[in-house]
């Protein structure tokens, strides 16, 4: 019994201070977790002030109250939701959306009988507008049609495709993403080129109103271009329109044939 309790009494301290390490370590990770929380908030906050005080006087210049709210809503929604998507099945619906011609230019670039894949596609306007011979094939995180793809690239959910396509096309879809550069990295694996639109930041459009647009990244042209090269892509600036929207081709550089 002796040399039992003696062992007892031996590993005490030991254990003891094991107990101590794990439980420091515990609190250390949990005080690590408590600041996070409290940073995020702390940036969620600034951002909030910064966009009622930026909309304040973008609204005061504009001199339209209601749509100071409205706008407000919209930039807090856009803080706050990782994606909204009431809006997108609104837009699913939609005939015509406001932003259709950009999808007419899009389509001027693909050659006929050409196989696209449309990340984003919404209420699938693009097709109606490629050329004969094309194959079309729709990804959207809402389901609005049978062959849709659901997606969701903000979740990490990806469409899972059995092919590559000659084309991708991202319409109107990455100022919604936000995080650009596990995107590009993701979707160049879907086909051979990419065209991609982007209205860039400090294109005459204040972080208010891009807020307000549901826009949740703000890279300038410069800051984009040097995204798609960390990403291995080769660029061309195939259409722009005046302090606005750009529309880009990209190919990776591994592929051998030039644009």
């Amino acid at each position: 019994m002796g040399r039992v309790e003696n062992e007892m009494i031996a590993s005490g301290p030991a254990e003891i201070a094991k107990s101590e390490v794990w439980f420091n370590m515990t609190a250390k990770k949990f005080t690590q977790r408590i600041t996070n929380r409290c940073r995020s908030i702390g940036r969620l906050c600034r951002n909030v002030l910064a966009a009622v005080r930026y909309g304040a006087d973008w609204t005061i210049s504009n001199g339209n109250m209601a749509r100071l709210c409205r706008s407000v809503l919209a930039a807090l929604t856009t803080l706050v939701v990782r994606t909204n998507v009431r809006r997108w099945k609104k837009v699913a619906r939609e005939k015509e959306p406001l932003w259709d011609e950009r999808n007419r230019i899009i389509a001027t670039f693909i050659p006929e009988a050409s196989s696209v894949v449309d990340l984003g596609a919404g209420a699938q306007t693009l097709k109606r507008y490629l050329k004969s011979g094309c194959e079309y094939q729709p990804c959207d995180i809402v389901k609005s049609s049978p062959d849709m793809i659901v997606c969701d690239f903000n979740s990490g959910i990806y469409p899972s495709l059995s092919r590559r396509y000659d084309y991708v096309v991202c319409s109107g879809v990455f100022e919604y993403i936000r995080r650009p550069s596990e995107f590009l990295s993701s979707i160049r694996q879907y086909g051979k080129r990419v065209i991609l639109s982007y209205n860039p930041a400090g294109q005459g459009v204040a972080t208010f109103e891009r807020l307000a647009n549901g826009w949740v990244n703000h890279l300038t042209s410069q800051q984009l271009e040097a995204l798609f090269a960390t990403n291995g892509l080769d660029w061309k600036l195939i259409w722009r329109q005046d302090n606005s929207e750009t529309i880009y081709e990209l190919k990776s550089t591994h592929c051998r044939s030039g644009f």
